[in-house]
């Protein structure tokens, strides 16, 4: 037991490398409260586990552990949400130009196409935004769970640049 509470300083900060990703959530509902326009923050899921890992990765090798694996995670998701960001960018093109076209049978044909593929491209995208994002939030959290019980957790499909 008493071993136990002597870690709980480094449980709480491994638990924090994780959680502290979430931070972007409730940071974003301020400018669509302010005025009224979502306004993404990109990078913000990674600043929070960046700045707990550097300060205190040299206090427990937990904390270095769990800030290396919550940093692979954030910037995995960063990468998924960016190529997301692209499929949602060419579907709302595709459908641009599908409106945009001339009248005539062939153009207008062509253009009818574009627009499915466009719309097609949204959903897609927007299907993908939803279960990455819930996907993020439900591992993030379990990986903080595991890390207050001094568990380790590694997050699937994770690219590890941080070794």
């Amino acid at each position: 037991m008493a071993e136990e509470n002597k870690n709980e300083p480094a449980r709480t900060w491994a638990m924090l490398c994780h959680l502290s990703s979430l931070l972007w959530i409730p940071l974003s509902l301020f400018p669509i409260l302010l005025i009224g326009l979502p306004i993404p923050l990109i990078f913000l899921n990674i600043l929070g586990p960046l700045i707990i890992w550097l300060l205190k990765k040299k206090q427990h090798p937990s904390i270095d552990t769990h800030g290396k694996e919550s940093l692979n995670f954030q910037i995995t998701m960063l990468l998924y949400s960016l190529v997301i960001g692209v499929v949602l960018l060419l579907g709302v093109g595709s459908c641009w130009l599908g409106f945009s076209t001339n009248s005539n049978a062939t153009l207008a044909f062509v253009g009818l196409g574009l627009i499915i593929a466009g719309v097609g491209l949204a959903i897609l995208g927007g299907l993908m935004g939803l279960l990455v994002w819930l996907g993020h939030l439900f591992l993030t959290l379990f990986a903080s769970f595991k890390a207050k019980k001094s568990e380790f957790y590694r997050y699937p499909y994770t690219i590890r640049l941080l070794r």
